[in-house]
């Protein structure tokens, strides 16, 4: 995706930011409950912002203290232009 830039932050700096892009994949999308889309992880994990030439959330990830990575959400308009790829490796550089 054309402009595409992707910062990692922690929860505190990421939570308003990612909480849309999520709430839009997992709960509206996906269905799945909201009691369970959040975790107490996440105040413990890097997460990722993936912003477009405009600067709106287009996509998000989560890089868990042991190394793994869940929590990929891409908004369905962005997708299929490598913004996922682009948050899987900002993550693993991370």
């Amino acid at each position: 995706m054309k402009g595409l830039h992707i910062e990692v932050r922690g929860w505190d700096e990421a939570e308003a930011r990612v909480m849309p892009v999520r709430t839009e994949v997992f709960i509206v999308e996906q269905g799945v409950p909201e009691e369970i889309e959040r975790d107490a992880f996440d105040a413990v994990c890097r997460h990722a912002i993936a912003c477009d030439a405009e600067g709106r959330v287009v996509a998000t990830g989560r890089l868990l203290p042991d190394g793994h990575i869940g929590r990929m959400a891409v908004l369905r308009a962005a997708r299929g232009a490598g913004v996922g790829g682009a948050v899987l490796q900002a993550l693993i550089a991370e």
